[in-house]
């Protein structure tokens, strides 16, 4: 879906989804789907509203627009604002942006006074900014439950993360498996609500400086460079879709997830598949003990793996 505008010309218009609205219902799924180069106030790929489940599945969110200077402008991706839960796997949030005539912060993902739940599993959310002020948090969770598994948070215009529980009723912000990173403001804007990045079992989360309210380190890379890769595409010859951020050679983020078997339903544990369908663990540092990476694409040594070694 390209090239849609909910941008008002009149008052009985809507201003939200440009490139599609959601009211009213109780599923909707976006499955194997691009939302490219769209524009609304609110929700420039997707906004949805009264629905008790979304879910988002291999699917890229990417090149949409925020503007018109709406006070509420927001959700250059994704606006949720339905008292449900929004589950987003293995998909690609990347490169939305607002125009000048935003001028606030805003936000690329929000989860906005939901009072339900937010998951992202095995997806990357990167380089989300703006023209002129180029200040846009990756995802922004207020007053709802937000968890990140095997997520990569990177390269965006303001804040990775921004978490607000208020007034305090004990909103969750549950981190496992992730990578927040080279975000151009700081990695994380969350002071309220249970903060858990993570437990006896450890966090095993990548953060590459020290905002993200982190009381133990067990497992967690604190002030870390990530040593990933230049953006990729799973098609080649539309590169500028589908990007995916590998670790390097040299990653510490390379066989530091956990450790706990995948397919045992523990919330600690990484996902069983990677951002590419990839079966979790694979043995990146080749030292025969396959643990699975932290973020949301595993290293794949292809020379390694097929005996050229």
């Amino acid at each position: 879906i390209t090239n849609g505008n909910a941008i008002p010309l009149n008052a009985f218009s809507s201003q939200s989804g440009g490139g599609i609205l959601v009211e009213n219902v109780t599923n909707f799924n976006l499955l194997n789907s691009v939302l490219y180069s769209n524009k609304a106030n609110t929700g420039g790929g997707i906004s949805t509203d009264s629905v008790n489940n979304v879910l988002i599945s291999f699917s890229d969110i990417s090149f949409n627009l925020i503007t018109d200077g709406n006070t509420n402008a927001d959700g250059a991706a994704i606006y949720h604002n339905s008292t449900g839960q929004m589950k987003i796997q293995n998909s690609f949030i990347h490169n939305n942006f607002k125009d000048a005539t935003v001028p606030q912060c805003r936000n690329a993902i929000i989860n906005r006074n939901t009072d339900d739940d937010m998951y992202v599993f095995s997806s990357t959310i990167s380089h989300n900014s703006g023209i002129g002020n180029t200040c846009m948090d990756g995802i922004y969770a207020q007053n709802g439950n937000l968890y990140l598994v095997n997520t990569t948070i990177i390269g965006n215009g303001n804040v990775g993360i921004s978490f607000f529980d208020s007034p305090p009723n004990n909103y969750n912000l549950f981190v496992r498996n992730s990578i927040i990173a080279d975000n151009a403001n700081k990695d994380c804007d969350v002071s309220t609500g249970i903060i858990n990045f993570g437990d006896i079992y450890g966090g095993h989360n990548l953060i590459s400086d020290l905002s993200c309210t982190i009381f133990t380190t067990t497992g967690n890379l604190l002030n870390t460079n990530p040593q990933l890769s230049v953006a990729k595409s799973i098609f080649p010859t539309t590169g500028f879709l589908f990007n995916y951020y590998e670790p390097l050679f040299n990653s510490p983020a390379i066989d530091q997830g956990s450790n706990l078997p995948v397919n045992v339903g523990n919330p600690n544990a990484c996902q069983m598949y990677d951002q590419l369908f990839r079966v979790r663990p694979i043995d990146g540092n080749g030292d025969g003990n396959a643990i699975c990476d932290i973020g949301a694409v595993e290293y794949l040594d292809l020379i390694f793996k097929n005996g050229f070694q």
